[in-house]
């Protein structure tokens, strides 16, 4: 039989805190995203088939 090893408490927490900076980062991407699209929607309107293709 193999044994299998538990993770240590310090593993446990540095991946907890990789997964809370990739959380974060996903978040300010988003805030990012939906500020480029309500700029757009402010230049050149709600239809979004009319925005400049980037």
């Amino acid at each position: 039989m193999t044994e299998s090893k538990s993770p240590s408490f310090e593993e446990i927490m540095k991946q907890i805190e990789e997964f809370e900076k990739t959380v974060s980062e996903l978040a300010k991407n988003v805030e990012n995203l939906k500020k480029k699209l309500q700029t757009n929607q402010e230049k050149y309107g709600s239809d979004i088939s009319k925005w400049p293709q980037m």
